[in-house]
This record gives C-alpha cells, structure tokens and sequence, in this order.
C-alpha cells in the first residue's frame, strides 16, 4: 500500500492535473443560478440531458454580458476546469459566456413581456370587449401568401354578411414593426368592430417581428379591439399578450369574429325563447301584481264606505235629527224660565234703584241749604270789600293814564303835521330823510296834516358847509 498523503496534497495533485486539460468550450442550459453576489460573482451549473457540472462566472465576466443570466438559458461557456481546495469543489472557470441560438432573443422577448405586465398592458383589466356578432372586420396581415385569402374564405363561408376591409403590411424583416403599426392605425380609422393581425407560421426569429415593443404598444393604444392569429398554436408573442383576444391560428382568429350563420340561427331562437319566457314571467308576476291591487283596492273601498256609513249613522242618531221638535221645545223652556228670571230680576231692580234715587235727592236737597245758608254771609262781605279796593286801586292809574295820553298826543306826527310840518316821501313810499335821496325829475309825495301833494323834483340843493339850515 502506498504511503497515504494529506487531504491538502491530493487536491493540489488534482487540480495540477486538472490545470493540464486545455481550455473548453462547453454548451448547456443554466440551472441553479445563484448571482450576482455582493462582489458580483455568479455560481450555477450548465447541464444537458445526462450530466452537469458547476461554473464559476467572476464578476468582470459577468458585467459585459448583455443580458442577465437566469435559469433555462442555453448558453455556451468557454474556460477551464479547476478545484478550490479549501472545500474541494470541482468547477469550471469561465472566460466566455455567449448565448446560444434563440436564448438571446428569448431573453429580451421576457425581458420585454415583465416591462409590459409592470405597466398593466397585458392585465386582463385593460382588454376591450370584442363584439360577438362584427358586421365590419379590418385584416391586417402580408397581401402574398395563404393566410389572407384563408382568412377570407373563413369569414365568407361562416357568414357573408361580415364585411372585411384588408390593410397590407410586411410581417418580418426590420422595416416590418413600423410598417405593421401604421397598418393599425389605418385600420383603425376606417372604424371596424374588430381588427384581425394575422400571419402564418414560422421559426421564433420570423415571429420577431411581433415581439416588438412598438408593435405591442400600437395593439394596446388602438382604439378597436384587435384579435392575434400568428403562426401556429404553440408561437405566443408579445402581440398576443397585449391583443384583446389571442386565437391559435389566423383561421381561428377569423372564426372567433364571425360566427356561422346557423349559430347566429341558434343564438336568436335561444334568445326568443329567453325573451318569451321572460315576457310569460312578467306578465304573470303583472297579473299577480294586478290582482293584488285590485284586492287591496276593493278592501279600501270597503273600509272607506263602511266609515262613512258609520259616520252618517252617528249622526242620524243625535237628537238633533231624530227629534228636532223636542229638541226645540227644550230650548224654548229654558227660554221662557230665563226670560221670566229677567223680568222679575228686572223689576227688583227698577224698585231698588228708585229707593235709591228718591234717598238720594232728599240728601242732596237738605245739604243745598245747608251750603247756601252757610256760605251766604262771607259772601255779602267779601263782596263789600272788593267795591271798595275797586274804587282806591284804580285811582292812581286813570291818573297816569291821563298824563301818558298827554305826552303821545304832544309826540303824534299827526300834531307836528298840524303846526305846518310836512313828510316827503319818494313814489315807493320812502321818507326821503336827505336831499340827495331825491333826484331831479323824479315823482315825489308831499305829505300834510289835511292831505297830500303830489310833486316832481326840479332841482336839489343840499346845504353847503358853514350855512345854516332853515327849519
């Protein structure tokens, strides 16, 4: 038996082995990705149908991929194989990672899909209802090839009345996304009740073309619903997510818009039958209905007419009604009891008050004298006194009267007048008190003592200084 040697020793003699293998370069799908860590390492392993094996991507490899790696991708690495002693693993190193065949496209395609599921664009939410019964369907596919004249024999054989509009456009290639979505837009335009986008089958890189992010946003802004029929049952493209509807096959999409003349046939009896049982439904339950109002209705007359009756009879029955004369003759009994009650209240009355009266003016007749004699004398005296102050209090001032008559009569205009004085007056009956108030030729008024002379002013001739004034 050989000489035994470390754990450590066997693992470097393994790798220094390992290390001897040339480089690789290795195709397999990924599985148990695990990446990037904090330093931007990846671990996973590459497998194929029989066996897999672990690989390490450093994180400066990693970054210059163009697209994230994850599970399912088919890849092609190149590197080496090599041990990490301290745990033992057995990987392989790479140095170059390139995807392989379709994986690149698959990617950006999901890459794509979960940008466009964020923004709700594929959410059952955001679908518009497509009409069950389209008298007006656009297509929109390649002008060469069979699927447009399938689609036309589809919808002509299910029901000839669909009226079908076609909008040519090129359905691969990297002009046909552009050419595919002013497609739509004219389709749109010309206001169908849906839009067929329809192509045949083909590999994933012809059916690329709708996978575009254009393409799938033109679907979902377009203002008529729009039903996918591209390639084959198992081809799924963005287009389909985004549609309203997604059948398998362009013929199928044609079939799903215009249904066939019997199940339109079909659809209308089932809905006569529907409607006639719904109208049998209501006019019973309107009958019901009626028959209830009627009941109801004949019970409120009842209880309507049985309150009145009672309420006549009520008053049939007061005495008032029954009998009136009775009634009247009560009346005119108590009329006579409080008539006589008056009469002799009355009288009693009358009686009292003359008692009263006739008391009264004997009274007043007795203290009358009684005044008079008392208040008789007083008044002969006072009487007597007041002739007397009559005669000495008026003495004094029918003197001063005389006197004061005497003065005004000295002072009257009238006795100056009469001395020879007169008053000159101008026309207004102004005393003119200065010559110069007087012009020359106006109308003057001289008054006298015994009249009046009227007069005009022939000159004036005011007193000059140092000459005496006549009187």
């Amino acid at each position: 038996m050989a000489e035994p040697i470390s754990v450590s020793e066997a693992l470097n003699k393994a790798k220094a082995v390992l290390e001897t293998v040339p480089t690789l370069t290795v195709i397999g799908e990924v599985t148990s990705f695990r990446g990037p860590t904090n330093r931007g390492h990846c671990y996973f392993q590459i497998k194929d149908g029989l066996c897999s094996m672990n690989v390490v991507v450093w994180a400066s490899i990693y970054r210059s991929l163009p697209i994230p790696l994850e599970d399912g991708l088919e890849i092609v690495v190149r590197g080496k194989f090599s041990i990490y002693p301290n745990r033992g693993s057995f990987d392989f190193i790479v140095s170059q990672v390139a995807l392989r065949g379709d994986g690149l496209l698959r990617q950006k395609v999901r890459l794509l899909k979960a940008k466009l599921d964020a923004e709700g664009l594929t959410s059952p939410s955001h679908k518009r209802r497509v009409p069950v019964f389209c008298e007006r369907v656009a297509v929109v596919t390649s002008l060469t090839g069979s699927v447009i004249e399938d689609v036309k024999r589809t919808l002509a054989d299910r029901n000839p009345l669909v009226a079908i509009d076609v909008f040519g456009t090129m359905v691969q290639g990297v002009d046909a996304p552009e050419c595919i979505v002013d497609a739509l837009e004219k389709a749109a335009t010309s206001k169908p009740d849906a839009i067929l986008l329809v192509r045949g089958g083909g590999s994933y890189e012809d059916l690329m073309t709708f996978n575009d992010e254009r393409v799938a946003r033109a679907i979902a802004a377009c203002l008529v619903p729009v039903v996918t029929g591209i390639g084959h049952e198992p081809d799924v493209t963005i287009a389909d997510d985004v549609a309203d509807r997604r059948e398998l096959t362009p013929t199928a999409a044609a079939a799903s818009v215009a249904p066939s003349i019997g199940q339109l046939t079909d659809k209308i009896d089932e809905r006569d039958g529907r409607l006639c049982r719904a109208m049998n439904l209501m006019f019973e339950r309107a009958s019901v209905h009626q028959e209830e109002q009627a009941h109801n209705l004949d019970r409120a007359i009842d209880k309507f007419l049985a309150t009145i009756e009672a309420q006549i009879n009520s008053w049939a029955a007061k005495p008032v009604l029954v009998a009136p004369q009775g009634l009247v003759q009560v009346q005119k009994s108590q009329v006579d009891v409080l008539s006589h009650s008056f009469e002799v209240a009355a009288q009693a009355y009358f009686h009292k008050t003359r008692e009263s009266v006739s008391r009264q003016a004997t009274e007043l007749d007795r203290s009358s004298v009684n005044l008079v004699s008392q208040f008789a004398a007083p008044c002969t005296s006072l009487a007597t006194r007041l002739q007397l102050v009559e005669k000495t209090l008026f003495v004094g001032y029918e003197a001063f009267l005389r006197q004061a008559q005497a003065s005004l009569d000295a002072l009257s205009p009238e006795r100056v007048l009469e001395r020879g004085y007169a008053i000159v007056q101008d026309a207004q009956g102004h005393v003119i008190e200065d010559p110069m108030m007087a012009l020359p030729g106006a109308a003057i008024n001289v008054q006298m003592a015994r009249g009046q002379i009227g007069a005009q002013v022939v000159s004036v001739m005011p007193v000059t200084e140092g000459q005496p004034e006549e009187e």
